[in-house]
């Protein structure tokens, strides 16, 4: 091994308990990886895994015909040899180098008796395993149904973006153009690649720039729409409170990458556990994301996670999505859907309606503001943890009915407070109320979800802190104002809820304002 590599330079090997890779080291070897080696093609025997560093494989099906097609692309995140390990030593798939580098190399029984020992390496490996058979299967599937210059973006989008430039540069030095670059990664000529190659760029699919010394790919945009494709997505989570841990959790049992950031970290420890990766600031946590989702409380919260040197738009990269769920205000939306279109991302706004259990079961409602295009492209992303998503039309509009539906609610709570307290003072049967409030006409989702709580003076289960609530009154007030709206009954509800904070009850679920003093004005 040599002072400039490291097995650790390769995230699967990077992943294995200590023990497990000190018993690997004195078998990995480090062999450089030429451009267009082929280390296995079908049917052939394979004798060794390959866990690369630098460069990166490409894994093909050939047809009877002898077509060939990439069904994957295995990088420094994976290894080259599966069937080693899944009770085989042959595969139908050929593997060739498709940038050159430098990979560990390791004998196949060695892997093989690793993997028999049952223990977390088996558990890595499958998992690995389960992930690039669904790329497989996702890019078969893609191949049948698009045209060659979609399966042209989506070849882009999913190998050569994930080169340095100066690699990629090296294919057009010698004044050769991306279709010839193109060509010999995908080990084939496909008719009208040069045709296809011109028409993605002319539609803005591809922007070259030029660097110093050789063209390079600088970004790649694939505007295919496809499910197949939008599955594939790297995901970052911002904020893992109630809603976000809960989205969180629904994310990771859909199999997406996802990495999480939280000001408290302790709040991260289940979902690592269950494979999320934790990142120490925003701006570290995005570096790879195509689709950044914050769930966090209020503006200034959100603030912090979107904006400064620490922030997510510092780190996000080009034409990434920005996915805010948390409640803000018009303001804030503005300010950062401004933000992130300078940096040249897209932005929308879906806040959440729904408890702490449809978190947890992934049955949230998403309220959305976004273009078309960026809706669908995040869709999947968004569909993991949520059984509706309205579109209400540009970025904004679902934020502004996130705050009607909320002050909405909150003003049924304040009307469920004076009733209860009528009730209670005319002398009524407190439980029979309880029963009878199902069958009335003001029997809203919030007044029955809230009702149990309201009749056991009990607000401890906390599904919504009362504090938040306050804020989004707040917010649609001044939302009101913008667009001279006169709301007096929700200036008699602020007061209400600012009644229960200042009792003690910001920490407190939202029911607790049935218990605060009444409001004389």
């Amino acid at each position: 091994m040599t002072e400039s590599h490291s097995p650790f330079q390769n995230h699967l090997l990077a992943a294995f308990p200590k023990a497990d890779l000190a018993r690997l080291i004195p078998h990995l070897e480090l062999v450089p990886m030429r451009l267009g080696e082929f280390l296995y093609e079908p049917d052939e025997q394979l004798r060794h895994a390959y866990f690369p560093t630098s460069a990166i494989v490409s894994l093909h099906y050939v047809t009877e015909s002898g077509a060939s097609a990439e069904t994957a692309g295995v990088g420094n995140e994976g290894v080259v040899g599966i069937a080693l390990f899944m009770g085989g030593n042959t595969t139908s798939s050929s593997a060739v180098v498709q940038t050159a580098g430098y990979s560990y190399r390791l004998a196949g029984g060695v892997l093989k008796e690793e993997f028999d020992r049952a223990g977390f390496v088996q558990q890595l490996l499958l998992r690995y395993t389960q992930a690039l058979m669904t790329q497989m299967s996702q890019t078969a599937a893609c191949y049948r149904h698009h045209s060659i210059e979609q399966q042209l973006c989506r070849f882009l989008l999913l190998t050569l973006d994930r080169c340095p430039t100066h690699q990629v540069g090296r294919n057009t030095r010698s004044g050769c153009s991306i279709a010839d670059g193109c060509e010999h990664a995908l080990l084939f000529r496909r008719e009208g690649l040069d045709e296809r190659v011109n028409s993605c760029h002319q539609k803005r699919r591809i922007s070259v720039c030029r660097s110093p010394s050789s063209f390079a790919i600088h970004q790649l945009v694939c505007s295919v729409d496809c499910d197949y494709i939008s599955l594939m997505q790297r995901v970052t989570m911002l904020g893992l409170g109630i809603m976000g841990g809960g989205a969180a959790q629904n994310i990771l049992k859909h199999k997406f990458e996802l990495t999480v950031w939280n000001r408290t970290q302790s709040k991260a420890d289940a979902l690592i556990a269950l494979g999320a990766r934790w990142a120490n600031t925003p701006r570290e946590a995005v570096t790879h994301a195509d689709v950044v989702i914050s769930f966090v409380a209020n503006d200034e919260a959100g603030s912090a996670a979107w904006l400064g040197d620490n922030g997510a738009l510092a780190g996000m990269r080009a034409n990434a999505i920005a996915v805010e769920c948390g409640t803000m205000s018009l303001d804030q939306i503005r300010l950062l859907a401004g933000r992130a279109q300078a940096k040249g991302m897209r932005f929308m706004d879906a806040p959440v309606t729904g408890s702490k259990v449809a978190a947890a079961n992934g049955q949230l409602v998403l309220l959305v503001g976004a273009d078309p295009n960026t809706l669908a492209e995040a869709r999947p992303v968004l569909e993991s943890f949520s059984t509706s998503i309205v579109h209400f039309g540009p970025v904004g509009s679902g934020a502004l009915y996130k705050l009607i539906n909320n002050m909405v609610a909150a003003s049924h709570l304040v009307a469920l407070a004076e009733g209860l307290r009528l009730a209670q003072q005319g002398g009524l049967d407190m439980q029979r109320v309880g029963q009878a409030v199902p069958n009335g006409p003001f029997a809203s989702r919030i007044v029955l979800m809230k009702l149990p709580n309201a009749l056991s003076h009990d607000h401890s289960d906390v599904h919504f802190e009362l504090q938040w609530m306050l804020k989004d009154i707040d917010y649609a007030l001044k939302a009101a104002q913008e667009l001279n709206v006169i709301m007096p009954m929700m200036a008699l509800t602020q007061q209400h809820f600012a009644q229960a904070v200042a009792n003690g009850a910001a920490h407190l679920d939202t029911s607790a304002v049935v218990d605060a003093p009444p409001v004389l004005d």
